[in-house]
């Protein structure tokens, strides 16, 4: 149990920012994926191993990401979504690596909106 002040026991909210910034500040406030500088306020907490597998917002188990590279990567194991960055751009610079991520977020939002409309009945099935 992690304690707070005088008494006062920290939220799951308050442990996730302080592991963040812990991270942020362990990776020199650089992103684990793309490598880029991101400011403190842009980093998301990046669960290495996904809270929908159990992971948990403990210290070791959070890194810092930007907002792109975390929700490209979704619920893959990270050796599998460094590979994706990497293998599909051999010795790709760190900004080409930033885009792909971008890019698979644009495309998995786009998913994302289509399923929603056929599942509205707002649009046919492909």
């Amino acid at each position: 149990m992690i304690w707070h002040g005088a008494g006062r026991k920290q939220t799951k909210t308050q442990r996730l920012r302080r592991a963040r910034r812990l991270a942020w500040r362990r990776q020199g406030g650089r992103c684990l994926w793309c490598e880029s500088p991101i400011a403190l306020a842009e980093s998301t907490a990046e669960h290495l191993v996904a809270r929908a597998d159990g992971g948990t917002a403990a210290l070791v188990n959070i890194a810092a990401a930007c907002a792109p590279c975390n929700a490209a990567r979704g619920d893959l194991p990270p050796g599998t979504f460094r590979a994706l960055l990497l293998g599909r751009l051999p010795g790709g610079s760190r900004p080409v690596r930033r885009r792909a991520a971008v890019l698979a977020v644009n495309l998995a939002a786009a998913a994302a909106v289509a399923r929603i409309r056929r599942f509205a009945g707002l649009e046919a099935a492909p």
